[in-house]
């Protein structure tokens, strides 16, 4: 215990070396650049459950450009970002933001107690719990091998992933933040390891509902 309260301490007083060091650099992002980077994690990934959505999206606009992009380029932007829209941006997380944000990349440590980083969905929230079905008496906890080894197979693919170019959000760079994508990757990491990772962050002064339980008090005023 004395060595992991040991490694624990230092590791802080490292984090906040470097977070004076590196997360005090914020660079101006174009939403453009905040779509591709999204696009290049999940629109590649032939495991995600949204793959077949992209596939489609993708062969409708004619093909996108992921490597190598140019965010002066408007097609190469328009392409990407109609794809977006019909999977991701027309929906809950993005479309209720985007208008009214300001994007910025820079560095953050994970293990830090100056920036909270709030997933709105939690992996016990939608990662139904492994039972056996024998000594259950209500019946609507129970869960087939079938389910259960899908869900546990889709954690493993986040699990060992980067957790740079996750996008977060929130009022200013104090945070608290929330998680708009890279959500399960979060929620896989090993929370005792102090990752330095590369994040995009968007900034806006607008309430957001998903934000209220970050326990943010601008968003939970009427």
């Amino acid at each position: 215990m004395f060595y992991e309260l040991l490694l624990i301490a230092t590791s802080l007083a490292v984090c906040f070396g470097l977070y004076v060091r590196k997360n005090l650099l914020w660079k101006p992002v174009s939403e453009n650049e905040v779509i591709y980077a999204w696009l290049k994690a999940e629109a590649t990934d032939p495991n995600l459950e949204y793959a077949s959505y992209y596939n489609k999206a993708i062969a409708e606009q004619g093909g996108i450009k992921l490597d190598d992009p140019s965010f002066t380029d408007e097609k190469e932007n328009a392409d990407r970002k109609a794809v977006f829209n019909k999977v991701r941006g027309n929906f809950s997380l993005w479309k209720p933001i985007h208008e009214t944000t300001t994007w910025y990349k820079t560095t953050i440590i994970t293990i830090n107690p100056f920036m909270r980083i709030f997933g709105p969905y939690p992996l016990e929230k939608h990662i139904r719990p492994k039972t056996s079905g024998k000594d259950d008496k209500d019946e609507n906890e129970k869960v087939d091998k079938d389910e259960n080894e899908k869900d546990d197979s889709h954690i493993k693919n986040f699990e060992y992933k980067s957790l740079n170019n996750m996008v977060l959000w929130g009022h200013s760079k104090s945070g608290p933040f929330v998680i708009l994508h890279g959500n399960r990757r979060w929620y896989s990491r090993n929370t005792y390891i102090p990752y330095i990772v590369s994040v995009y962050v968007g900034l806006s002064d607008q309430k957001y509902e998903l934000h209220k339980e970050s326990g943010c008090e601008k968003c939970q005023e009427n």
